[in-house]
């Protein structure tokens, strides 16, 4: 579905049910996706959805076709929410920055408290002991 020159600039399938072609179904290629997980399939405190990459919409199948990077299985559901904002190279840097800023973190907490406010094992003070009496 092109627009095309003899029909000033129309597409077609316009022209022919003279309404608007709607493009809302349409979703974007590679973006973060969560999956319902149907109760049977999951215990009490398991997660109710999981994330996913999504793949398509298979014409002659109902739902969506996605894509877990956990279990590295295709996935189709009907029951999905996408962060269309969200691609698979944004999860993908945020997941290599993760260790980094955790790494960073942890440094600036260790410069922040100096060796002498570190108590070693022997200066802690122990309880008095009681004696007994036989």
């Amino acid at each position: 579905m092109s627009p095309s020159r003899p029909l000033n600039g129309e597409i077609p399938e316009e022209v022919w049910s003279r309404k608007k072609a709607s493009y809302g179904h349409l979703r974007v290629f590679k973006c973060k996706a969560f999956v319902h997980i149907p109760k049977d399939e999951r215990a009490k405190l398991d997660a109710k959805v999981k994330e996913c990459i999504y793949l398509g919409s298979p014409r002659d199948e109902l739902g969506f076709k996605l894509w877990d990077p956990i279990n590295k299985k295709i996935v189709r559901s009907r029951d999905v929410v996408f962060f269309e904002d969200h691609t698979i190279h944004d999860i993908q840097l945020f997941e290599k920055s993760k260790p980094i800023m955790r790494n960073s973190r942890e440094e600036t907490l260790l410069k922040e408290v100096e060796p002498t406010q570190m108590i070693e094992t022997n200066q802690i003070e122990q309880p008095p002991q009681i004696e007994q009496l036989d």
